[in-house]
């Protein structure tokens, strides 16, 4: 069984409130808070530290399904690295391509990574049936909830990425628990 993981469950969820509540939850959203400059490079050792905590996850899980290795793993792990890169390139008003490119990486990476993480969830549901089974409901409820908050609140804002990043850590720590990483 892995050690308890003092980045995942500890420094990341307190640093992603402290960084979140520099703004309003509700009405902004990361993008913003790193677009104030005394703020940016908070955001980006945050965003940093998401992408390497996902990618140290994700590749241990990958090695223990046999899907490591793979093409997709690599985009994966490709699209987790786009998290900071978003950041280092801001949105600005004033300047519509740059804007446009930061839009571009955002919102390419997460979508990437999602179709990503379906396939990776259907690798699980043809190679160990159960596990899938098991972690389907965590998989359905970050899905729906993230669905749901970006509905009732219009737009991603800080709440949608809190909520994402923790069902998303709590994917993984089931994961890591059925696989006995």
């Amino acid at each position: 069984m892995k050690k308890f993981n003092i980045l995942n469950n500890v420094i990341i969820p307190i640093f992603i409130v402290a960084v979140c509540s520099l703004s309003s939850m509700l009405h902004q959203n990361l993008t913003y808070i790193a677009n104030q400059l005394p703020y940016r490079f908070l955001v980006f050792i945050l965003a940093g530290l998401i992408a390497y905590n996902f990618y140290t996850q994700f590749s241990c899980l990958f090695k223990a399904t046999g899907f490591y290795g793979q093409k997709v793993a690599s985009l994966m792990i490709f699209s987790l690295l786009l998290i900071p890169l978003a950041v280092l390139v801001p949105y600005n008003k004033k300047d519509i391509l740059i804007s446009t490119i930061h839009v571009w990486i955002s919102f390419g990476g997460s979508i990437l990574f999602m179709i990503l993480l379906n396939v990776f969830l259907w690798h699980l549901a043809k190679t160990q049936l159960e596990i899938y089974q098991q972690i389907l409901p965590v998989y359905l409820f970050l899905i729906t909830g993230c669905f749901t908050l970006f509905v009732w609140l219009g737009s991603v804002n800080s709440l949608v990425e809190i909520f994402f990043i923790w069902v998303l850590d709590t994917l993984i720590y089931r994961l890591n628990l059925l696989f006995k990483l």
